[in-house]
């Protein structure tokens, strides 16, 4: 972690990601909290999909937002920050997962009672369920692609750098594993 922070007071709305960190490490606390208030949404759900369960989501979370303090020095300014959180978030949850010697599970969603009511919500949760499930049937490195580049947003470019792989690697897992979603989904 960088030396003593302190609050310079100062806002960085139309910051680059890549500025917030450079003046976070200078020392102005505004520049990770702006990046936080970026990105926290996109990371629990990353989080949440990648994690064991609703109830360890905000532990890794936490642990991610500290790996990253930890790891600030290392963004090289190359490539996007949110495809250095992905390989951040995949650290954390390998790592958890080691700890723990389970596997990771795609996690379902559950309605409250007052959601069972309305029939469009019910429905839309149902489409979701049923994508979870198919992405849960897909091999690793495809669902990972999917996940990435359809799910999270990431580019293609991103997507690699954050798993590690060639940007043609990332293209026809999405492809494959499209394909294979494609026929299932026509075949219900």
């Amino acid at each position: 972690m960088s030396g003593t922070h302190h609050d310079s007071g100062k806002t960085y709305e139309g910051a680059t990601d890549g500025e917030l960190i450079q003046a976070w490490l200078a020392g102005d606390n505004n520049g990770l909290s702006e990046l936080v208030a970026r990105h926290h949404a996109w990371l629990t759900a990353s989080v949440r999909y990648l994690s064991f369960g609703e109830r360890d989501v905000e532990a890794v979370v936490q642990d991610v937002w500290v790996d990253v303090m930890r790891g600030a020095g290392g963004y090289r300014g190359t490539g996007s920050v949110r495809a250095w959180l992905e390989t951040i978030v995949r650290r954390r949850i390998r790592s958890t997962w080691r700890g723990r010697r389970v596997r990771p599970q795609v996690l379902t969603e559950t309605m409250d009672e007052t959601a069972r009511v309305e029939v469009g919500l019910a429905e839309r949760v149902e489409q979701r369920l049923a994508l979870h499930d198919l992405l849960a049937a897909l091999p690793e490195g495809q669902r990972e692609a999917i996940w990435c580049v359809d799910v999270l947003g990431l580019s293609v470019s991103e997507a690699a750098e954050a798993l590690g792989v060639p940007a043609g690697t990332i293209k026809s897992r999405c492809n494959r594993g499209r394909e294979y979603m494609r026929v299932r989904l026509s075949a219900e």
